[in-house]
C-alpha cells in the first residue's frame, strides 16, 4: 500500500479540481475545513521563517514581499490574506517564540521560583533573533509581545487592581525588553544570572 505523508497529501490536494473549486467560490465543505486550517498554518510558518531568514542577510527595510513569497513558496495573494505587513509577520514569529517559552510551564506546571533567570536563559538560545531585531530597530515589537506575557512576573495582588495591573504589565515588559536590548548591544557579555538579578531589583515592587 502506498503511504503518503500528511504534507504530501496536502500538496496533492491542492491539485484536486473539486478542492480548488470550493476554495475559489469561498464555500468550503466541513470535510475540507481541517485541511484548510493546516494549509494556512503551514503557510504562516513558512512566511515567518522566511522573513527571519531574509533578515539575517538583508536590512529589514530592503526586504520586499515578493522576496518573502518566493522564499516561502507562497503566492502574494496568500501572503496578503494572512498578513497586512511585515511587522505582522514578525509579531507572529515573536509570539510563537514566547509560546515555546511558556509550553513547558503549561504542560508540566513548571513555573520557576526564579522566572527571570529562566527567561534570560531561554533568550540566550535566541541571540541571533535578538541581534536582527536590534539591528533593524524592531525591539519595540518584542516589547509589545512581552506585554501579553508579563503576568508571569507580577505578584497576585496586582491582578485585583485593574489600573495598577495595567501599569505593572507595561512596566515589566518595557524593563525586560530594555535589559534584552542592552544585553544585545553589549554583545551578550553579561551572564544570565546577573541579568536576572538586575530584573529582580528593578521590578521588586511588582515581583
Amino acid at each position: 500500500m502506498l503511504h503518503l505523508s500528511h504534507r504530501h497529501f496536502l500538496i496533492l490536494l491542492k491539485g484536486n479540481p473539486a478542492f480548488l473549486y470550493y476554495m475559489r467560490i469561498g464555500v468550503v465543505p466541513a470535510m475540507y475545513t481541517e485541511i484548510l486550517e493546516t494549509l494556512e498554518l503551514d503557510s504562516r510558518n513558512r512566511i515567518r521563517f522566511s522573513l527571519v531568514s531574509l533578515m539575517e542577510q538583508y536590512p529589514y527595510s530592503e526586504i520586499v514581499v515578493s522576496a518573502i513569497c518566493q522564499k516561502a513558496k507562497v503566492s502574494r495573494q496568500t501572503y496578503y490574506r494572512l498578513f497586512s505587513s511585515k511587522d505582522d509577520v514578525l509579531t507572529l514569529h515573536l509570539n510563537e517564540v514566547m509560546k515555546e517559552y511558556l509550553l513547558p510551564r503549561i504542560l508540566l506546571d513548571n513555573a520557576s521560583t526564579n522566572e527571570f533567570l529562566q527567561f534570560f536563559l531561554f533568550f540566550a538560545g535566541y541571540k541571533d533573533l535578538l541581534k536582527i531585531l536590534y539591528r533593524n530597530d524592531k525591539m519595540y515589537l518584542l516589547q509589545h509581545v512581552l506585554t501579553r506575557y508579563s503576568k508571569l512576573f507580577i505578584r497576585e495582588p496586582f491582578y485585583r487592581v485593574a489600573i495598577g495591573y495595567n501599569y505593572a504589565v507595561d512596566f515589566v515588559a518595557s524593563t525586560l525588553c530594555s535589559l534584552l536590548t542592552v544585553w544585545t548591544q553589549m554583545k551578550f557579555k553579561t551572564g544570565c544570572s546577573t541579568l536576572a538579578s538586575f530584573a529582580s531589583s528593578f521590578l521588586e515592587a511588582v515581583n
